[in-house]
């Protein structure tokens, strides 16, 4: 399976992201992943490119798709929300998905 791409948008006043990269769930099964980031914290932007190399069997189940790893560089609240999330299986078949904003209280 794939992830190409997972698209996050933040607010760059308050939140500067130090990493992106992949989760849990791409580590099962032996196997690993490659991935592909670009941040740009100019912006409040950031994208990872997730895939399994070549010969990995699919993975199922619940897991983190990515580990986003952010230093504060402000207060009060700012969303992380998901633009883009394509998740395909190991057919290449897109994988139906729904986000939800993730809210983020700095103090």
């Amino acid at each position: 399976g794939s992830v190409a791409p997972l698209r996050i948008k933040y607010n760059p006043e308050l939140l500067r992201l130090d990493d992106i990269a992949p989760g849990d769930l791409f580590s099962r099964g032996g196997g690993g992943a490659s991935s592909t980031k670009d941040i740009r914290n100019d912006a409040g932007e950031a994208s990872i490119t997730i895939a399994r190399l070549p010969g990995a069997p699919g993975v199922s189940g619940t897991g983190a798709l990515a580990v986003l790893t952010f230093t504060a560089i402000g207060s009060g609240e700012s969303p992380v929300t998901i633009e883009e999330l394509a998740l395909k299986d190991s057919q290449s078949q897109t994988i139906t998905t729904s986000t939800l904003p993730m809210g983020v209280k700095i103090q």
